[in-house]
């Protein structure tokens, strides 16, 4: 394997994409996604792992690795853009971080 070192920014990235595909993960578990975007999300899911497995039945099925990879793919999606994008905002928008003041 050959060694190649990250900027900061390039580790930041790296991380958020995990992060906002983890927290799109929580979103569809909480019920905060309506039916419709929860069957997009796993019909991308499945149309992505029959793309890079055709052999394979089911994302659950494949092993660690594979399931890895299947998720950095389907970072590269307009459904995944659109699921991190609203989970930064959402972030943002917390009163914590300064967003949705409201003076008392």
């Amino acid at each position: 394997m050959k060694a190649r070192g990250l900027t900061i920014p390039e580790i930041v990235l790296i991380g958020g994409t995990r992060v906002a595909l983890g927290a799109g993960i929580g979103f569809l578990l909480s019920g905060r996604l309506n039916k419709d975007q929860r069957n997009a999300a796993g019909w991308s899911l499945q149309a992505k792992t029959q793309q890079l497995y055709p052999d394979t039945g089911k994302f659950s099925a494949l092993i660690s690795g594979r399931q890895i990879k299947t998720l950095i793919e389907i970072e590269k999606t307009p459904f995944f853009n659109m699921v991190r994008t609203h989970t930064v905002i959402g972030f943002l928008a917390r009163p914590v971080h300064g967003g949705n003041y409201e003076p008392h």
